[in-house]
């Protein structure tokens, strides 16, 4: 998937996500488009050519980031039925998404967001606030235009916001990647616990798959053998995404942070 758009300050840039693979001609072809700055997340696999062309120019974002560094995503197989998806989670991840729809009685919307004053106040909430997870309004904006980001909200019976989840859609090759996500952790929420984001997922996944989507992607994933003092959190994190396929249906993808 390609991605985009002119900063602010007028530099072209472009962003590919989960290339089959990248070598350095793919990357020249860039540059001969005038692309100013390219990013590159996640692709399978890519060629020590490119490193040995650009060296010192290429930068890393990732945690312990190097080229060549390690990463994976796990992936949900949306072919199957819903009734299998439910069936896959871990025990207590499908009570929670089972009771967080008939007893917390959560509601959740889901949309394929356009410009105007629900991306405004998407970006707003997202980007502010003691537990912001922010975003670059700019990418986020040239993906609306490209009419592949979509955002999924869950909300209390009285309509109090609970968590969101954004995604970009693949199109063509039929896979949904989770972009960010956002969680109220105040007092008129904390009796939810993991709840609004259990459901949200599941809804997601169902939403997607009567799309006729094929591969619902968590976005990004630590296994536990690779724990350390630094990432407890992406740990946690990740333990989370497993449980929605403890008893099948998942996939973990290897991919190279790049």
């Amino acid at each position: 998937m390609r991605i985009d758009w002119t900063s602010k300050s007028g530099e072209k840039i472009s962003a590919i996500y989960f290339a089959e693979s990248l070598n350095l001609n793919d990357v020249k072809k860039f540059e001969a488009e005038g692309v100013d700055y390219l990013q590159v997340w996640y692709p399978k696999k890519h060629d020590d050519d490119i490193f040995e062309h650009y060296g010192d120019a290429l930068n890393y974002i990732e945690l312990d980031g190097s080229w060549t560094t390690k990463a994976n995503s796990l992936r949900l197989d949306l072919t199957q039925s819903a009734q299998d998806i439910l069936a896959g989670m871990e025990t207590n991840r499908r009570y929670k998404v089972k009771r967080a729809n008939k007893r917390d009685n959560l509601r959740i919307d889901i949309i394929q967001l356009n410009e105007g004053k629900e991306l405004q106040d998407y970006l707003e909430l997202q980007n502010t606030g003691e537990n912001a997870h922010k975003v670059d309004e700019e990418i986020v904006l040239a993906m609306v235009k490209q009419k592949i980001f979509y955002l999924g909200v869950c909300r209390s019976a009285d309509g109090v916001f609970l968590a969101n989840h954004s995604y970009l859609a693949d199109e063509n090759d039929k896979w949904v990647f989770m972009f960010s996500s956002k969680t109220n952790y105040g007092e008129e929420a904390k009796s939810y616990g993991s709840r609004p984001a259990s459901l949200l997922h599941y809804e997601a996944m169902l939403y997607f798959k009567e799309k006729g989507y094929r591969e619902y992607d968590f976005s990004g994933y630590l296994p536990e053998k690779e724990e350390t003092e630094r990432n407890k959190k992406q740990i946690n994190i990740s333990r989370f995404k497993k449980s929605f396929v403890k008893w099948g249906g998942g996939v973990l993808l290897p991919l190279i942070a790049a």
